[in-house]
């Protein structure tokens, strides 16, 4: 059993996926532009990938948790994202991976990333996140590829069947 300062933060790391699952997926299912929802559906792919690696800790530790209303806010934060022309929704998206940056770090000093596969991928899934958000901001058109380096094989083929 861990103490419960470990306890919340493995729960706030799993409703965090949870928001990210739920927000991103309302985007890709919002997104016009076939090349920008396809962007997003990596990055989709990636929060529903580090959602399951957020349970295996969660029931690893012993840790509770749920989805509470974390789809929900997720689904709103995306509605306020969707009106953004897509340079500022990407400095947005940027913007608001510090607040999960500094919980997996956190999470990664309490537990240590030796200690549990899942504090590393979900640190790895951040900063890739960050990474992805601040190109596309900047107009890179191979951002994608900060996530599509972190996503196992069976995660790789859903985006490769995307298609355009």
């Amino acid at each position: 059993m861990v103490d419960d300062q470990v306890a919340e933060l493995v729960r706030r790391a799993y409703e965090g996926e949870v928001l990210g699952v739920a927000l991103f997926g309302r985007l890709v299912g919002e997104e016009p532009d076939r090349d920008q929802a396809r962007r997003l559906y990596a990055v989709q792919l990636l929060e529903e990938q580090t959602l399951a690696a957020a349970r295996r800790l969660a029931d690893d530790l012993g840790v509770a948790v749920s989805d509470g209303d974390a789809a929900e806010i997720g689904a709103g934060v995306a509605d306020a994202l969707l009106p953004m022309a897509w340079p500022e929704r990407m400095r947005a998206v940027s913007g608001a991976t510090g607040g999960y940056r500094d919980l997996y770090a956190q999470l990664e000093e309490a537990i240590g990333a030796a200690e549990h596969a899942a504090v590393g991928q979900l640190r790895a899934h951040e900063r890739a996140l960050h990474r992805f958000a601040a190109a596309e901001a900047d107009g890179d058109r191979h951002a994608v590829e900060h996530l599509l380096a972190e996503l196992d094989g069976r995660h790789r083929e859903r985006f490769d069947a995307f298609g355009l």
